[in-house]
């Protein structure tokens, strides 16, 4: 969605050349004006032969003046403001990544352990996203959406830092269940039929 600013009545907008010939034709005005007080009398004797003018105020008027007309005719051509619908395509994939959460990733086979070095493979994963949306299933005993399809990788590296095992024992074929899991979610949640892939820890 994107804000827009438009005229109702644009035409109008050429009556605005009206302030420049305006411009014009006081300039000519006030200068023969001033041959005139010149030829009839001495420099200095204006003031004298006419008390009341000023040419301050003379011109603060012409521009209230010009002011005035400028308004009017943006009024008439009525400045509207409003949005529009744009459709934006995307381009990527949609990323669910399964994570076990079970006892597990605990185990020290590698180092320091799966859990961490989960983390690590995970987030540089995220870091070098661009453009595509991640989701995040954990599943260990059961399987759930921790984190839907979104765009926010800063959500999802948080979610990873602070992710903990479960204690449910080590679900000897949670990981099954985590993969089904995917499969039957991915299609429920992604409004968008591009490219749909899942990766599991």
């Amino acid at each position: 969605m994107e804000n827009v600013l438009r005229f109702e009545h644009p035409e109008y907008l050429y009556w605005l050349i009206v302030i420049p010939v305006l411009v014009i034709i006081y300039i000519l005005f006030r200068v023969g004006q001033k041959k005139r007080f010149e030829r009839f009398a001495q420099i200095g004797m204006r003031d004298s032969l006419v008390p009341s003018y000023s040419s301050r105020r003379a011109n603060f008027k012409f521009i209230v003046f010009l002011l005035m007309i400028s308004c009017v005719i943006l009024a008439l051509a009525n400045l509207q403001s409003g949005s529009k619908m744009e459709e934006v395509k995307r381009e990527g994939i949609d990323l669910y990544i399964a994570v076990d959460v079970s006892n597990s990733m605990n185990a020290e086979d590698i180092v320091p352990s799966r859990l961490e070095r989960s983390k690590q493979a995970i987030n540089k994963l995220i870091s070098d996203m661009k453009g595509d949306r991640i989701g995040v299933i954990v599943f260990a005993d059961k399987a759930f959406v921790q984190l839907p399809i979104t765009t926010d990788y800063s959500a999802a590296k948080m979610f990873f830092i602070n992710y903990q095992h479960e204690p449910c024992g080590f679900a000897r074929y949670s990981h099954c269940r985590g993969y089904q899991f995917g499969t039957e979610v991915v299609p429920r949640r992604s409004a968008q039929p591009c490219h749909r892939h899942h990766l599991r820890w």
